[in-house]
């Protein structure tokens, strides 16, 4: 059995090579300090490198205040080759080559075979050119895979024929992967700051494997850029010479004229000469700058028009979300995060001064909650601390811990943190929680609807509510609109104690409905006066709902000004009567009785047997067990024209007010029939993929799909109750003539979903 060596005299020197944006070289200086020596190359120029990774030059810069030398232009299957006078690359000089992840950027190869055998002749010519760097006392080159590249890039029988063996295999988690048996291992910063760390993703394995280095700041790249690339079940192999030595097989040979390499044993074409074989295979094809599509603002080049395109529109995206953000006001944000700071510290004073040391109230509704960190919980995210350990029930939820955090409710210390604090054992954590704002937001469907229930008009006897797409209107549980005006509601806000305006027994109950799928506004009961006056309107066609709707084409012109008025179809079978029709068919039809064709249409609600189809919007319809029936007759709707895209827009599509006093607001289902029948059917419709398809690009999220681009924006009662909202800009289809309009539309168009 092998030894364990000494200490090794003086720093471990290593060399790295076809690093990207170096932070693996940066990583090692960080982990080891001065008990490492690190030489850091790259293929491409200094300013080439820095033009194509975003952290290229701060990793340089770090890198040479280190003391570790930068080098660029070096070929890693030529590292044997002559270098100027002083240079670092001399027979011998490193105890350690490095060569994470090599590619030569062939994702486009579509030829497999190709792609392995090229790669595996770079393999080869590094692991031949490295092997004479290798100091001959505990030289040893380290190759970085993931995935079979060790099998089918040949690794195993490059190294015997370079008179290499493999010393050691490791999964790159934990430091010891860099570390031959029998050396002595040197011990990482155990404690490494924060702001060191890689994101999540790469410390996580998210990618596909998790990396030792992730700690101190390395993030695996591409050979093209900053994109993510995976590495699942990377692995370190360490080769050291064999028991001849430092000398192998291919040391002066010279193939013949049609031979085979030496190194690689891939057949030599003839004439061809042994570089002119190296380069054809184990060198990039093009280089980025020789790529021909260069972005003007950043200089990286790319393979493709398309890749320069989508880069250019990704750049747009995180420029916007940033102005969206307001990150271009870092003196905003930071006065946010203060105030937010003083605010818990006001808090956590009042607790304290009414003599509160454990749970309590402060501030208002505040209740302070605080916690020690104990030593297991030493190290760990104040994030991750809080929800997982310190306040488990409070924070339910990544969502709400994250909230916690940005509203400064959270302190360490007597101090708002940010959720990437590093917590130390004897940390004192506070969180400032609000229960009746959590209970509201669950009550709600806050956690799963794009925007929370709004109220907009309170008034006594009644109200109207902001319904957001995919909430259910009825039944008084968590998640529906009647279930979060309990709170929203409260009965100390009713109305007089009247006989005729007595609060409903049973709570605020929504007098008009809307299908789940459908966005908008509710009127709402409060009283028994109102309930039924509500009720009586609504059998009389006396609720007045105004919708609106993005349509496909531009409609007939008649439509614009006062526009025309149409008669509405019967009322269609909500989804779940037809399809119990259809069970009680097919359980009569087993029992071999009659069909019932007529009894069960009728149960549904189609006269004379006709079946009708249903629509996208009536996703999630309920079956409130409401008392009255909306009728048979289908009522009439006004339809009028409110905006439409640009003559010259390469898209035609129209915004329709539809204003209708039929049923009780189940009408989304209803006018998308309409509307599809008259030749326009509303963007996103089910029906109308076709339609939505043929789009342009930019139009994306209405090619995606998703709910029908139609809202009710606002409702009248009898007597004037009732609220209209603005329309959304996403449902103006002047927002749609363009990519400006819509980048336009999106800076001063917020509003209420669509759906």
């Amino acid at each position: 059995m092998a030894t364990p060596a000494g200490p090794p005299e003086g720093p471990l020197r290593v060399l790295t090579v076809g690093e990207g944006d170096l932070s693996y070289s940066l990583a090692l200086c960080r982990a080891f300090g001065s008990a490492v020596a690190v030489t850091a190359t790259t293929l491409p120029g200094e300013d080439e490198v820095c033009a194509t990774y975003a952290a290229a030059r701060g990793c340089i810069d770090e890198l040479r205040e280190r003391g570790a030398t930068v080098l660029h232009g070096v070929d890693a299957t030529r590292l044997d080759a002559p270098g100027p006078p002083g240079s670092p690359l001399r027979p011998g000089a490193f105890d350690r080559v490095c060569f994470l992840h090599p590619h030569l950027g062939l994702g486009s190869l579509v030829d497999e075979a190709a792609h392995a055998r090229r790669h595996s002749v770079l393999v080869a010519h590094f692991l031949a050119s490295a092997r004479a760097l290798l100091s001959p006392s505990r030289g040893t080159a380290s190759l970085t895979l993931c995935g079979a590249q060790p099998e089918t890039w040949g690794v195993a029988g490059h190294a015997a024929r370079l008179g290499l063996r493999v010393a050691q295999r490791r999964p790159t988690a934990h430091p010891s992967c860099f570390f031959p048996p029998g050396e002595t291992p040197l011990e990482p910063d155990p404690a490494p700051p924060a702001a060191w760390a890689a994101r999540r993703k790469f410390r996580s394995g998210a990618l596909g494997s998790r990396h030792w280095a992730a700690r101190f700041g390395y993030e695996h790249r591409r050979s093209e850029g900053d994109a993510d690339m995976r590495v699942d079940g990377s692995v370190e192999i360490l080769l050291a010479p064999g028991p001849g030595g430092a000398a192998g097989a291919a040391d002066g040979a010279q193939p013949g004229a049609g031979g085979a390499c030496p190194v690689c044993a891939v057949p030599i074409s003839e004439g061809e000469g042994l570089g002119d074989h190296v380069r054809r295979l184990a060198a990039p094809s093009l280089t980025p700058r020789e790529r021909g599509w260069v972005c003007g603002e950043t200089g990286r080049a790319f393979r493709t028009e398309h890749e320069l395109a989508s880069f250019r529109k990704q750049q747009e995206h995180l420029a916007e979300a940033t102005r969206r953000r307001g990150r271009e006001r870092p003196g905003a944000a930071a006065a946010a995060a203060a105030a937010a700071t003083a605010a818990a510290r006001e808090a956590r004073a009042a607790g304290e001064a009414a003599g509160e040391s454990g749970d309590g109230r402060a501030g208002g509704n505040f209740e302070v909650l605080r916690a020690t960190v104990p030593e297991g919980g030493a190290g760990q995210r104040a994030l991750h601390w809080a929800r997982r350990e310190g306040f488990k029930r409070q924070l339910g939820s990544k969502r709400q811990a994250s909230q916690a955090f940005r509203e400064g409710r959270v302190l360490v210390d007597g101090a708002a943190v940010e959720e990437t604090r590093v917590l130390a054992a004897g940390d004192t954590v506070t969180l400032l929680h609000d229960p009746l704002g959590a209970q509201r937001a669950a009550l709600a469907g806050q956690s799963r609807a794009e925007c929370p229930v709004e109220l907009a008009a309170v008034a006594p006897g009644w109200a109207v509510a902001w319904k957001p797409a995919g909430m259910r209107t009825c039944g008084d549980f968590p998640g529906t609109l009647q279930g979060a005006l309990r709170l929203l509601l409260p009965a100390d806000e009713g109305p007089g104690p009247a006989a005729d305006s007595q609060p409903l027994a049973r709570g605020p109950a929504p007098a008009t409905r809307l299908e789940a799928g459908c966005a908008g506004a509710c009127l709402v009961a409060r009283s028994e006066a109102a309930a039924e006056g509500f009720a009586a309107a609504a059998a009389a066609h006396r609720l007045r709902h105004t919708f609106v709707a993005l349509v496909h084409g531009r409609v007939p012109r008649e439509w614009a000004g006062a526009g025309v008025s149409v008669a509405l179809p019967a009322l269609l079978p909500d989804l779940s009567a037809r399809r119990a029709a259809a069970r009680r068919r097919k359980r009569d039809a087993a029992a071999g009785g009659s069909d019932g064709v007529a009894e069960t249409l009728a149960d549904a609600g189609v006269a004379g047997g006709e079946g009708v189809e249903g629509d996208a919007g009536d996703a999630g319809d309920e079956s409130d067990g409401g008392d009255e029936s909306d009728g048979g007759d289908g009522g009439t709707a006004e339809l009028s024209l409110i905006s439409e895209t640009d003559p010259g827009s390469a898209v035609a599509l129209s915004t329709v007010r539809v204003v209708s006093g039929a049923r009780r607001g189940r009408l989304s289902r209803d006018l998308c029939y309409l509307l599809r029948s008259s030749g326009h059917p509303v963007v996103s419709d089910r029906y109308a993929r076709r339609e939505g398809q043929a789009l342009p690009r930019y139009c994306a999220a209405l090619k995606a799909g998703g709910k029908p681009r139609i809202a009710c924006v606002g409702v009248r009662g009898p007597g004037g109750e009732g609220h209209e909202f603005p329309v959304p800009a996403r449902l103006l289809a002047a927002s749609w003539s363009s990519p400006e309009a819509l980048a336009a539309s999106r800076d001063g168009g917020r509003g209420h979903g669509a759906g």
